[in-house]
């Protein structure tokens, strides 16, 4: 399901400003003056050449990190936090830079450690950088981490998806639509950017102009041409097929598309398994979606739910 996005950006915090340690590296004292005077440039000379002189390691790295920061070079900020986080790990810094580096580096299955770990030592610095916040959308805070089943009331399909979402479940005894969603889903008219949507016809002959119904090919054939018919008018911005495989789970068959879309110019871009199946007389169909640039993370929580998933018998 197409949702708005949830812009989500980390907050660069400001330590202090980079102060003149007593050190006894000239090459360091130049990085240090070249920072304040917002030569970074300069500054990244001369601190890389104090790392082969006699100035504090951990120091160096850490103005190194800032650096990195001022500069958006991402690779830089997380090479300094793991010198940081190595030479002394109770410094919330080198997980900061670390964790921030990751982050807007795009590399989202390497945020969650550092995160999680600036959360541990200092949870003030990790809110106001937005880290807990990014953590939650990756679904890898503390309860996020975890897994749940979800099952509808009941108990006809199933699902295992991270503990900290919700459900929204609608079923008329025809069609059953089911979400379950890293953002709460209450109203019909409600978004989500990450999430499963889920349903169920259970009589297609009797809602559709049908040639068989038992035909299986021919079933998953009809309702992807009547999902793109239901698109007829809008026009996609961009849609990608990335991969296709047939599936079968017990009775059902069907097959997993694989595919990245964005709808409007202005909105992101997505990445979703799109699964349809099929037994006689009856579609099933599963969408797990989420911003293409948290799908690193979320591909293989995707990937084990279908794994798992249980379905009407």
């Amino acid at each position: 399901m197409m949702k708005h996005q949830i812009l989500l950006l980390a907050a660069c915090v400001m330590f202090c400003s980079a102060p003149l340690w007593a050190q006894t590296s000239e090459s360091y004292t130049k990085g240090i003056q070249a920072i304040e005077a917002k030569d970074y440039a300069t500054a990244r000379t001369m601190l890389f050449k104090a790392l082969d002189e006699s100035a504090n390691k951990e120091e160096t790295w850490y103005a190194l990190g800032f650096v990195g920061q001022y500069t958006d070079d991402f690779a830089l900020m997380v090479q300094a936090g793991k010198m940081v986080a190595t030479l002394n790990p109770q410094r919330k810094d080198g997980w900061y830079f670390m964790a921030i580096g990751y982050f807007q580096g795009g590399m989202m299955d390497s945020v969650a450690m550092p995160a999680r770990k600036l959360v541990e030592i200092d949870r003030d610095i990790a809110e106001k950088s937005n880290l807990i916040k990014i953590l939650q959308v990756l679904s890898q805070d503390e309860k996020g981490r975890n897994d749940s089943v979800f099952s509808t009331p009941d108990a006809s399909v199933s699902i295992t998806l991270p503990a900290s979402w919700s459900t929204k479940h609608m079923d008329d005894d025809k069609t059953l639509n089911w979400f379950v969603t890293l953002e709460p889903v209450v109203a019909d008219t409600d978004m989500f950017s990450t999430g499963a949507s889920i349903r169920w016809v259970r009589r297609m002959a009797g809602t559709f102009p049908l040639k068989s119904k038992t035909d299986l090919p021919y079933l998953i054939g009809f309702w992807r041409g009547y999902m793109a018919g239901q698109m007829a008018g809008v026009k996609i911005y961009s849609r990608e097929q990335l991969d296709s495989s047939s599936i079968t789970l017990g009775a059902w068959q069907g097959e997993v598309i694989t595919e990245r879309m964005q709808m409007f110019e202005e909105s992101y871009e997505l990445i979703r398994f799109d699964v349809v199946l099929a037994r006689e007389d009856e579609i099933f169909t599963i969408v797990l979606e989420c911003p293409s640039q948290y799908w690193p993370i979320y591909r293989k929580r995707f990937e084990a739910a279908l794994r798992t998933i249980k379905l009407p018998k």
